[in-house]
């Protein structure tokens, strides 16, 4: 069931249309203003004859929204399925979707016919279900609170109909329309309440049990103990027979289950931003997540994200690393060692760098290596750099030029586009580096920028102080 009443079906008072679909506004066809139905609901002070009118109305109509039960409730599922994608499913989740609108609709009517009051109203054991059902099936709990407002719209509709028909005059049917908004709207209050604490709950549950079972699944998946099984994938609810990409995704402090909701929906954005499927999502602890986003027979490109997704991340204080696309299970496990080696890598770099770190980058790959020995990368440094190490602002400035000038083919223009800044600026800063450095820029030019990479990566663990 639930909750809003369409403005074309309202003939006999004033309710604003709150489909998400439809702008709201409110129309009275045959009754006139708000304040005239108010008035003459004041007018007719409830005396005795008037009453039993009212009621008979009320109980009348609520008798008969069980005896049109099974009309009414296919008449509901046949819009809700029809309006809200994620409602449709496979025929038992439809059976107890019907089954959840049945008794919904049936409590209703036993409220009207006997008087029950509203704020006791407990939620069916079908509707409570149902709700745990989407809750495992991960539906966005909005459709299902979208759901009760289009039943109680549509209920009521029916409803409506057959006051105005039965009413003998136009006081009594104010009243008795009345008395159905008020008890539809207070029932589904108390029972849409209910099944989103249900529904939250069994989520809750549902995921803590189904990452147990899928956390000890990866890890024999990682460590090589388990096969490419239909078995394995239906544990991990993750197909491995495809193209992947792995990433770690991780966010500045501490965070809370909050935030990993907020990690999850970055791993939806940037999964459809690259095409994939829907992501494997595998949190280790209240702030860092391991993820797999599946390219079915398709082979990705995972090198760049938008400024868009870029901008998100920082927003919610968070970091991806990116896995190479690969295929297969030995596909699955190499894209993930490479998105936690790429993980390990910008953890050194402190927040000094981008808010996402693809494997991809060749300089990424050649500072994982450097990162194994900060022994040998320190003697390194300062063997091909000498002075050009010294950790201040302006030689890094040197240093920045001096590898942009060689990532750019030893083009004074293209680096002085990619710096911003004037090309005689460059060529100057390039003399200064290798005055800096005691020899030219062209020497041991393959050590020059392996020990650029791991200043710039590996920070302070290199440079001289």
């Amino acid at each position: 069931m639930s909750l809003a009443i369409p403005n074309r079906l309202c003939r006999l008072i004033c309710i604003p249309d709150t489909s998400p679909r439809r702008p709201q506004r409110a129309t009275i066809e045959s009754v006139g203003t708000i304040d005239q139905v108010r008035g003459e609901r004041r007018v007719h002070e409830p005396d005795e004859e008037f009453t039993a009118a009212v009621d008979s109305v009320v109980l009348t109509v609520g008798a008969e929204l069980g005896e049109h039960l099974a009309e009414l409730t296919t008449l509901v599922q046949e819009r809700l399925t029809g309006e809200i994608t994620d409602l449709r499913g496979d025929p038992a989740v439809q059976e107890l979707l019907h089954a959840s609108i049945e008794s919904n609709i049936d409590a209703l009517g036993r409220i009207l016919r006997y008087g029950l009051a509203v704020p006791e109203a407990t939620a069916p054991p079908a509707a409570a279900e149902y709700a745990r059902r989407l809750a495992q099936r991960g539906t966005d709990p909005v459709a299902l609170l979208r759901a009760y407002r289009l039943g109680q719209e549509t209920t009521l509709s029916w409803a409506l109909h057959r006051v105005d028909g039965h009413a003998p005059d136009r006081p009594v049917a104010i009243e008795a329309t009345h008395r159905f908004v008020e008890a539809s709207f207070r029932y589904i209050d108390a029972v849409s309440t209910q099944v989103v604490a249900e529904y939250e709950s069994e989520r809750v549950r549902w995921l803590a049990n189904s990452n147990s079972v899928r956390s000890a699944t990866l890890s024999d998946v990682l460590a090589g103990k388990v096969g490419e099984t239909a078995a394995t994938e239906a544990a991990l609810g993750y197909r491995l027979r495809q193209h992947h990409v792995g990433l770690v995704l991780w966010l500045d402090g501490v965070g809370s289950p909050d935030d990993l909701r907020a990690l999850e929906r970055l791993l939806a954005a940037i999964g459809k931003e690259l095409g994939a499927g829907s992501g494997l999502f595998i949190p280790q602890d209240r702030s860092t997540a391991w993820a797999w986003l599946p390219f079915g027979r398709t082979n990705a490109r995972a090198d760049t994200l938008s400024r868009a997704v870029l901008d998100e991340a920082e927003r919610i204080g968070a970091h991806v690393a990116v896995g190479s696309p690969s295929v297969g299970l030995e596909g699955f496990r190499s894209t993930h060692q490479e998105a936690r080696a790429a993980h390990q890598l910008a953890l050194n770099a402190r927040g000094r760098l981008a808010r996402a770190t693809f494997w991809s980058d060749p300089d990424v790959r050649a500072a994982t290596l450097l990162l194994r020995d900060i022994d040998t990368s320190r003697r390194l440094v300062a063997s091909a750099l000498g002075a050009l190490a010294d950790d201040d602002e302006a030689t890094a400035r040197l240093r920045e030029t001096t590898r942009t000038f060689l990532a750019e083919g030893s083009s004074f223009a293209s680096a002085a586009s990619r710096l911003n800044v004037h090309k005689n600026t460059v060529r100057y800063r390039l003399e200064k580096a290798a005055e800096v450095r005691g020899r030219p820029l062209d020497e041991d030019r393959l050590d020059l920028e392996l020990a650029l990479i791991a200043c710039e990566w590996l920070g302070p663990e290199v440079l001289h102080r």
